[in-house]
């Protein structure tokens, strides 16, 4: 399987955690336009020796490392990911977010769609993490010169396993039609 491409980043709050199955969640969001996404699982490992030779191995998920970069993240969005605050707009000014230093970030579910090819036969991956807490992305902002460059957001986080023992889920579908509306349903996002 080869990806290419990556599109409709969502990220839905958790709202229930029951004790034996995957979570529920509250309306979802759109994160902005996708850019770029990477999932990095650590594992914690150890090895018992005995008789001068390995014995036994054990390798374990810790946490997964979770970087996603969009064109832009949504007043509502960032509300839902970092807890913060956001006032609407008035007649004379744009909407406003505000970030706090007791703002507390969510865990949530986190999914997007990504092209796929398998024997030359393109497809569409949904990509889901159940359970997930980013922070407030660093920003960086550059004065124009001689050529054009653009910034955009980046925000990471760390992605868990939930309790029914899952840390990331994968679906294939052959329409990004049905990968989409697969996403939404996850997200509790109607349109």
């Amino acid at each position: 399987m080869a990806t290419f491409g990556m599109k409709y980043a969502v990220f839905a709050k958790i709202a229930t955690e029951p004790a034996t199955t995957a979570p529920t969640y509250s309306t979802g969001v759109v994160i902005g336009k996708a850019m770029d996404a990477e999932i990095k699982a650590n594992f914690n490992e150890a090895s018992l020796y005995g008789d001068d030779a390995p014995a036994e191995y054990v390798k374990e998920l810790k946490d997964v490392d979770v970087t996603l970069g969009v064109t832009t993240i949504p007043g509502e969005a960032a509300t839902a990911l970092f807890g913060s605050t956001l006032t609407a707009k008035t007649d004379n000014a744009g909407e406003k977010v505000s970030y706090k230093d007791t703002d507390t970030a969510s865990y949530g579910g986190l999914g997007f769609i990504a092209r796929e090819s398998i024997d030359n036969v393109v497809g569409y991956m949904l990509v889901w993490l159940p359970k997930v807490k980013f922070a407030p992305s660093d920003n960086k902002f550059q004065t124009k010169g001689d050529s054009i460059t653009f910034q955009n957001e980046s925000i990471s986080g760390k992605a868990v396993r939930c309790n029914s023992g899952e840390w990331k889920n994968i679906e294939h579908y052959s329409t990004e039609a049905a990968a989409i509306a697969a996403l939404n349903t996850k997200a509790g996002i109607t349109e």
